[in-house]
């Protein structure tokens, strides 16, 4: 818990506590979350995620470098910490932001793919920053396929926990 405050700050995260709290109670008592609750969600989530990728490294610096072969940076790092501390950090990043596009999306015939779509325009998006913002970030094609598992994962686990959600409600 320690490094989610860590990553996303203390308001992100009680932001996403009070907004799914609010959701769930305010599904049990009309059927239906409200649109403000999610969008406050999805805000939070999108906030946290931005404070996180766009903070300066090194401000005033621009791009450190850029790969744009994929997997390259995972290989090179695979024998260090270093490896398992980028891809965990960068999956896990952006499960919260699938499972909230996966609520946002789930009336979509094919939600799934919109969540992960999204979830790709906003890594795509954060990279671009990245390369053009004064951060010292380093632009890697490696983050972005990271971060869109990380949303695959997330819109998974909106789907599962909707159906479960179906399922009581219906019971």
């Amino acid at each position: 818990m320690a490094q989610v405050v860590r990553i996303f700050g203390e308001y992100g995260v009680a932001m996403a506590v009070v907004g799914g709290v609010a959701g769930v109670v305010a599904w049990r008592v009309t059927g239906r979350v409200p649109p403000a609750v999610t969008a406050a969600l999805v805000g939070s989530v999108l906030a946290g995620v931005l404070a996180v990728t766009v903070e300066p490294l090194m401000a005033g610096e621009p791009a450190t470098g850029i790969n744009l072969v994929p997997f390259r940076t995972i290989i090179q790092l695979a024998p260090t910490s270093l490896a398992r501390r980028n891809i965990a950090g960068n999956v896990v990043l952006f499960v919260p932001v699938g499972f909230a596009f996966g609520l946002v999306f789930r009336r979509r015939r094919h939600g799934f793919v919109a969540a992960v779509a999204a979830a790709l325009a906003l890594s795509l998006g954060i990279e671009a920053l990245q390369w053009l913002l004064p951060v010292g970030r380093v632009v890697d094609v490696d983050d972005v396929i990271l971060n869109v598992a990380g949303a695959a994962v997330g819109a998974l686990l909106a789907a599962v926990a909707l159906r479960g959600l179906r399922a009581v409600r219906r019971s």
